[in-house]
């Protein structure tokens, strides 16, 4: 074969989908120095999709290459952008639309960083606003269209924002599962923001995979909501999204949690945003954290090698304000650690699964002897009451809880990552006549927001129990001020996210927060584990420690 060949690839409906190559054996280290290829061995050659930029370093890498037609006329209507990130100008960029004199003005400066910088990530804290401050920038940039990925559940919150901040604009939310419905509502579908949950970008049809029609089209701004989301980097979804992210000349990524475990959470959303300059994980991880040989491969530290670096670094990337920086009134959470001991029967069936749970196991979490990850889960389940597992429907967490709730007047808000100590709580507390509510990952939609509501209003209502993953979807609990958690996750932002939905900027009142712990459990473990991931989360983006049981800047 002489030379390179560049052709188009095209879907059953003609649109171009992507683009082949084929070049001398000999180029094939310059196609795999671009990144972002397939091999295809039935046509024997490189596939790759509609990327500007990685279609546009092909042509710089391949000068005299023959470019199809089709390939021409989509580079030239997609140019492509500048790869380094480059830090807003200085001075204040007047804002004209509707929607800014509305703004606070940290707001105003976190539309006019967005609008600056075109690709970044907004890491504001929860209640900060940070879905206002992204319609304020696609107004201001006269965006005709914006696509916005979000969690199934938000997808509702963001089409009451635009509603709310841009009523001349048209929100058209993509539901239902009937895939010749949704096809028809993307053909009809002109101008505004069309809000997709993630699993529309899936290049799957029968997994509701939507990507090669949502690329088929032209997108002002790509809004990735929630954007911890996408950190699993080989995620069939994450690469999707990744793919729409790069399409658009303007992306922004929404999360008040950049950093749920480790640094290296950080690659795929950088990725999204400036795929030469982070376009390996590798050399990301290895600049940023400890990456050693272990047993088993590579194996990544997680821990922060230069913070100070790291945070100029993304500074002309990442805008991260948090709560009590921007309201310095606002009262401070106040932590109480209720330590139980584990007695009788409860104490008896957990000694029998501890014994099988810790036979071995990485101090991060990587089980070794099989089954024992379920046997710890089994452990903390336990804790909580025996009745998780078939037992007795009692436990100490059980009396303390109750001890609580007894103790006070005020609303009450219960976590546990478990439904089924959800469920079991509520037994208890229509046995002990205390009015309360319930939310788990089975309550629909409809009914979350009539629970949330009636919370919010009802003063009859003291608790409502909810299951921890819930705490990050959106939800508003203001009329709560105290938190009590049967249990934590794993991941201190998802304990966070969950006390947050507490506190807007404008709540007067403090929050007491009750962690309900069993001493000498699989809890004293799961502290240790929680306390080192924190220390990897404040050493980049946050500002605050706990002090004395309280968080002070």
């Amino acid at each position: 074969m002489a030379g390179t060949i560049m052709t188009g690839l095209f879907d059953h409906d003609g649109r171009l989908v992507g683009v082949m190559v084929k070049c001398q054996y000999a180029d094939n280290a310059k196609i795999k120095s671009v990144g972002g290829y397939r091999w295809a061995p039935y046509a024997k050659g490189w596939r790759y999709d509609l990327d500007a930029r990685a279609l546009g370093r092909l042509i710089e890498l391949f000068p005299d290459a023959q470019v199809s037609t089709s390939v021409q006329q989509w580079l030239e209507a997609h140019p492509p952008m500048a790869e380094q990130p480059q830090a807003p100008e200085p001075g204040e960029m007047e804002l004209t639309s509707a929607l800014a004199p509305k703004l606070f003005e940290y707001q105003k400066a976190g539309v006019r960083f967005l609008v600056k910088s075109r690709r970044a990530l907004l890491a504001d804290d929860m209640g900060l606003g940070k879905t206002v401050q992204v319609i304020a920038a696609c107004e201001e940039l006269h965006a005709s269209r914006v696509l916005v990925l979000c969690p199934n559940a938000v997808k509702d919150v963001w089409s009451k924002e635009v509603v709310k901040w841009a009523p001349d604009r048209v929100a058209t939310v993509l539901r239902g599962s009937n895939r010749a419905a949704k096809l028809k509502v993307l053909e009809e579908f002109s101008e505004g923001y069309l809000v997709v949950n993630y699993e529309a970008a899936r290049e799957r049809r029968e997994n509701g995979g939507l990507l090669a029609e949502l690329l088929a089209m032209d997108w002002g701004v790509v809004v990735v909501d929630e954007a911890h989301n996408v950190k699993n980097r080989k995620a069939q979804q994450t690469q999707g999204i990744r793919k729409l992210a790069l399409r658009a000349e303007c992306a922004y990524l929404l999360t008040g949690t950049p950093i749920m475990n480790r640094i290296d959470d950080l690659w795929s959303p950088l990725n999204m945003l400036y795929p030469k300059q982070y376009g390996s994980f590798w050399a990301f991880a290895k600049k940023h954290t400890w990456v050693t040989q272990g047993p088993f491969g590579w194996q990544i530290d997680g821990r922060p090698r230069a913070p100070e670096a790291l945070r100029r670094e993304l500074a002309p990337i990442m805008l991260r304000r948090e709560k009590q920086e921007v309201f310095p009134d606002m009262p401070p959470k106040m932590y109480q650690k209720l330590w139980v001991d584990l007695e009788g029967e409860q104490l008896r069936v957990y000694k029998e699964i501890e014994e099988l749970a810790m036979a071995q196991v990485t101090e991060d979490m990587l089980v070794i002897t099989p089954g024992v990850l379920a046997r710890l889960t089994r452990c903390r389940q336990v804790a909580i009451s025996p009745g998780l597992i078939g037992g007795e429907s009692t436990g100490a967490k059980l009396d303390a809880l109750l001890g609580v709730l007894h103790g006070t007047e005020k609303k009450v808000i219960v976590f546990s990552q478990f439904a089924q100590a959800i469920k079991l709580v509520s037994r208890i507390l229509t046995e002990e006549g205390i009015p309360h509510l319930t939310m788990t990952g089975d309550t629909p939609d409809a009914d979350r927001a009539g629970a949330v509501e009636r919370f919010q209003t009802d003063p009859g209502i003291q608790v409502i129990l909810m299951t921890t993953q819930l705490g990050g979807v959106g939800l508003t609990l203001t009329a709560a001020s105290v938190v009590v958690f049967l249990d934590k996750m794993w991941t201190p932002a998802q304990n966070e996210q969950a006390v947050d939905r507490t506190r807007p900027h404008l709540q007067k009142e403090s929050v007491q927060v009750i962690e309900i712990l069993a001493r000498d459990t699989v809890d004293e473990m799961a502290e240790e584990v929680l306390e080192g991931k924190a220390s990897i989360i404040e050493a980049v983006v946050a500002r605050k420690r706990k002090v004395g049981g309280i968080d002070k800047l």
